[in-house]
């Protein structure tokens, strides 16, 4: 999937150096995530504390989901958008049904990633190791 070059509400409000800086994000939580199970596992931690692998793989699975779809879940949120090559500069939104239509598709965002955040802390609960 390319880069979009301009903002479409519901659909795409980052550009590539936010895409970029999510995509780093997402690598971040995985390997954090890896090497938390690992150390469980390692110090023989009780399996109900796996559980709070939910956090970092959540978090991992939405900045990979923004990076992926070129969607930033917590501007969606606030209502503006980032077409800049500069990082973190924000524009606003002044239309509020593409406000509305952001906010979808942030929960959307958001959603999936708790669903995947539950399913790798179910995993690492239920794994004999």
């Amino acid at each position: 999937m390319q880069a979009q070059e301009q903002y479409i509400p519901g659909v795409c409000n980052i550009r590539r150096s936010e895409i970029n800086r999510r995509r780093q994000l997402g690598w971040s939580g995985l390997i954090a995530t890896v090497i938390l199970y690992i150390v469980f596992v390692f110090l023989r931690v009780p399996h109900l504390f796996r559980l709070s692998l939910f956090i970092p793989a959540m978090l991992s699975a939405t900045d990979f989901l923004q990076a992926r779809i070129h969607f930033c879940a917590y501007f969606g949120m606030m209502g503006v958008y980032n077409f800049s090559e500069e990082l973190g500069k924000i524009e606003a939104i002044e239309r509020d049904k593409f406000k509305a239509m952001d906010r979808r598709k942030a929960w959307r965002i958001i959603v999936q990633s708790a669903i995947i955040g539950a399913a790798v802390a179910a995993l690492a609960y239920y794994l004999p190791l």
